[in-house]
C-alpha cells in the first residue's frame, strides 16, 4: 500500500524533513532558498545533507530570485492521482530552470490558458499557502522581470526571521488576467 499512497483520500502535501526544513521554512515566508555548498560553491536541489560535487557536508541557504524558464511540461486533462484533483483540470507540472541559481525545480505552473505554455516560457516563482505549515511554490509566466531580492547567504538562525515579500504585484495579476495567462 506504500507505494501507491499517491492514490490516497486527498491531496498530498510535502513532509518536511531535517534536510528540507529550511527550504520549507523559506517557502511559508515567501522566499526560494536553495542549498549552496560552502566548498565548491555549487547550488544544488532538492536539499541534502552532502555536496553531489565535492560531498561536502558544509553549506548556506541563498535566496534564489525564482526567475527561470520551462525546460519541460506536462499538461494533465483527467484526474490521474485522485479524483480531488478534478477541480484543478486542467493543471500544468513543470521542470523549471533556475536562472541565479542554475537548479531544476519541479512545480506547479499556474496559467489558465494551457496552450500559451511552451518550452523555454520564462517563468516566475510565486507562492500558495497550503496549511499553517505548508506553502507551496509555484511558477506562473512573466513578461517583465521578477523584483530583484537579496541573495546573499541565509543561515538557519536568519532563515527564521525572514521578512515575508511576495512576487506578484496587482499590477503583475491585471497584466496576465488582461492576456488570459492567470
Amino acid at each position: 500500500m506504500e507505494m501507491w499512497k499517491c492514490h490516497m483520500q486527498g491531496k498530498q502535501l510535502p513532509v518536511p524533513d531535517e534536510d528540507s526544513l529550511v527550504f520549507w521554512e523559506g517557502c511559508r515566508r515567501q522566499r526560494l532558498l536553495i542549498q549552496r555548498c560552502d566548498a565548491c560553491a555549487l547550488f544544488r536541489f532538492p536539499p541534502s545533507p552532502l555536496c553531489p560535487h565535492c560531498l561536502s557536508s558544509s553549506s548556506t541557504w541563498q535566496n534564489d530570485p525564482g526567475k527561470g524558464e520551462i525546460l519541460t511540461f506536462c499538461v494533465y486533462h483527467s484526474a490521474i492521482a485522485s479524483p480531488v484533483w478534478e477541480a484543478e483540470l486542467p493543471y500544468i507540472v513543470g521542470v523549471i530552470f533556475l536562472e541565479y541559481s542554475r537548479v531544476k525545480i519541479l512545480s506547479n505552473l499556474v496559467c489558465s490558458n494551457a496552450a500559451l505554455v511552451r518550452i523555454g516560457l520564462p517563468v516566475t516563482v510565486v507562492f500558495e499557502h497550503i496549511t499553517e505549515s505548508i506553502t507551496l511554490p509555484k511558477f506562473i509566466p512573466y513578461l517583465n522581470p521578477a523584483p530583484e531580492l537579496d541573495t546573499s547567504p541565509v543561515t538557519l538562525s536568519t532563515a527564521q526571521g525572514l521578512n515575508s515579500q511576495m512576487f506578484r504585484s496587482a499590477q503583475h495579476d491585471s497584466i496576465f488576467m488582461s492576456r488570459g495567462l492567470i
